[in-house]
């Protein structure tokens, strides 16, 4: 349930407050179960998800190179076995040695399930606003959707382009001030490392809250949740990875651990963003901001509120006519 908007002015000491109005809100509003929902989409999406994003990167870098940077990275997340199974998961689906008619099927079917993710994500972003879909939105609001998701794996593509850049940038760097000046310094670069992940990661999720949910939201509360959530995500990352550093919970599962591994990453992160979406609003309603539906969306509230006065006409009518 939502806060109503009032106008204050924000102080530090409100943060506690703030939280847990947030924490209260996540746990209404079902936070385990739309993760739950989500990850489910993601297995789905996986596929064309990461090849879609190889390709955009691969305009600029070597597809193998892509590949390995990326596989090194999911491993820090996820584990070594889990980032492998992944990286064969990417080099398996290539349509170029398809015919022109599986090729075009392939690619429409990689699209669709790409997107699929975030259509899935932004059902639950506007759970947490509030909001749901006019029932008079038809196939153009669809295909707005569909686009919209495409648009923000564009993003994600080239964000992470820009993230392997800077990173092999500051690594160069870090191996540079190592080398002439001592180890004392290296600790700079990693901290700059640190910094670059968090703004990255921030820029995502400022995107997807102003993008993906319903709702007409200012830059201005956006950027305070994408902070907040992008220090939270980088916090977790840090602490999975020191957990599957000193157990291996892949040989429990087995031959299936890679992806009940990926299933729980999923899932920890879309509890970690529903959570910034809840501060996000929390935040906005408490401090003043106005928040409305789409031109395309309502109000939970009212659209309910319709809902039950159709519900009653039909029974007025029926007996009526009785």
């Amino acid at each position: 349930m939502a806060l109503e908007t009032t106008e204050q002015k924000f102080q530090i000491k409100d943060t506690w407050s703030l939280l847990k109005a947030t924490y209260k809100e996540w746990s209404d509003d079902d936070a385990f179960g739309n993760a739950a929902s989500v990850a489910y989409y993601a297995v789905f999406s996986l596929p064309g998800l990461l090849l879609i994003i190889v390709s955009i990167i691969g305009i600029f870098m070597d597809r193998t190179d892509t590949v390995a940077e990326i596989t090194s990275g999911l491993s820090g997340m996820i584990g070594a076995e889990s980032a492998e199974s992944i990286a064969e998961i990417i080099v398996n689906a290539n349509l170029a040695d398809q015919s022109v008619l599986m090729t075009i099927v392939g690619l429409g079917t990689m699209l669709f399930g790409a997107t699929g993710l975030f259509v899935q994500l932004q059902k639950s972003l506007n759970s947490i606003w509030e909001v749901k879909k006019n029932e008079k939105a038809g196939i153009k609001t669809l295909l707005k959707d569909r686009a919209t998701s495409l648009g923000i794996i564009i993003v994600i593509g080239f964000l992470l382009l820009i993230s392997l850049v800077l990173s092999t940038t500051i690594s160069s760097i870090g191996g540079w001030l190592t080398r002439n000046f001592g180890e004392s310094l290296f600790i700079l670069a990693y901290l700059a490392n640190i910094i670059l992940s968090i703004v990255i990661i921030a820029l995502l999720f400022a995107a997807i809250f102003k993008i993906l949910p319903d709702v007409n939201i200012k830059w201005r509360m956006v950027w305070t949740g994408a902070i907040l959530t992008s220090v939270l995500f980088t916090v977790g990352k840090a602490l999975i990875a020191f957990y599957l550093s000193e157990s291996n919970p892949g040989e429990t599962f087995g031959a299936a651990g890679a992806i009940i591994l990926f299933l729980l990453w999923i899932s920890y992160s879309c509890l970690i963003l529903f959570f910034g979406a809840e501060f996000t609003q929390v935040y906005g309603r408490r401090y003043g901001y106005q928040l409305k539906p789409s031109s395309h969306a309502v109000r939970t509230s009212d659209f309910e509120h319709k809902k039950e006065k159709l519900i009653k006409k039909k029974k007025v009518d029926k007996e009526m006519t009785k």
